[in-house]
């Protein structure tokens, strides 16, 4: 997926900020407020329908790529799901590992290993990001499995 360095950084923010407060909560109450901060703060989301998956109103409302169901609840699906701590615990993980990917991606700290003409492996730190002169922004092919 294509996508701007911009939006990968706003992306990272968000999953980073709500990974952080979700380590904290432990209450009903507590994920309630946790979405509508986040949501109101990072994408302007005032109202969160009962009936909406959390990452489609996200989609919707930023562009932003949700593509592998981390965040695939209902606001009230999230809040029954997260009484149980198996389930936080899960949440968090997936967050975090996905926090981590992207972040390897944006500061090109991904490592791959290659092979020279005379067939040497030699391994360097993979880049992702180029410029794009009409605009001046960074741009990166990202695999989709990469994106929560």
């Amino acid at each position: 997926m294509l996508i701007d360095k911009n939006e990968m950084a706003r992306l990272l923010t968000f999953l980073a900020s709500l990974a952080q407060e979700l380590k904290g909560a432990n209450n009903p109450t507590q994920y309630i407020q946790i979405w509508k901060t986040l949501l109101q703060s990072m994408f302007g989301i005032d109202t969160i329908p009962p009936n909406e998956p959390l990452d489609n109103l996200i989609s919707q409302h930023s562009g932003l790529p949700f593509m592998n169901g981390v965040l695939r609840y209902t606001l009230d699906e999230f809040i029954l799901l997260s009484q149980n701590p198996k389930f936080r615990e899960e949440l968090v993980a997936k967050l975090d590992r996905t926090c981590s990917d992207l972040n390897a991606i944006l500061g090109e700290q991904e490592v791959e290993i290659i092979r020279t003409v005379g067939q040497a492996k030699v391994q360097q730190n993979k880049r992702r990001w180029w410029i794009e002169p009409s605009s001046g922004m960074l741009y990166a092919w990202v695999e989709v499995t990469k994106f929560p």
